[in-house]
């Protein structure tokens, strides 16, 4: 085979596998889109809640029952709590790995 070949048949290997590509992504955006619309939100509320029974009845009491200022400031607090869980998580598994390792 003569280097030209070689490159026009790898040319066509390379755009058959983009046009693969490009269509995987097109159905994986498709999904995101539909995610991110009201509608998909509130589908997966209704899953989560659906999975999640006793929190959703944790949920109703805690509206019911606790005063919407308490409420706001206890959530809050848990959502700050969660991003710093989020940001250090890596870091103490790090450590933790870095001290298992004999």
């Amino acid at each position: 085979m003569s280097r030209a070949s070689e490159l026009a048949k790898r040319r066509a290997e390379l755009l058959t596998l983009s046009d693969l590509q490009r269509a995987v992504l097109t159905v994986d955006m498709h999904a995101v889109r539909h995610a991110m619309t009201p509608s998909g939100m509130g589908a997966s509320l209704l899953e989560t809640i659906r999975q999640h029974k006793l929190l959703a009845v944790g949920g109703v009491l805690a509206l019911t029952f606790i005063q919407p200022r308490r409420l706001m400031a206890g959530l809050e607090m848990g959502l700050v709590g969660w991003g710093m869980w989020q940001k250090f998580a890596p870091v103490l598994q790090n450590v933790r790995g870095h001290f298992s390792k004999k």
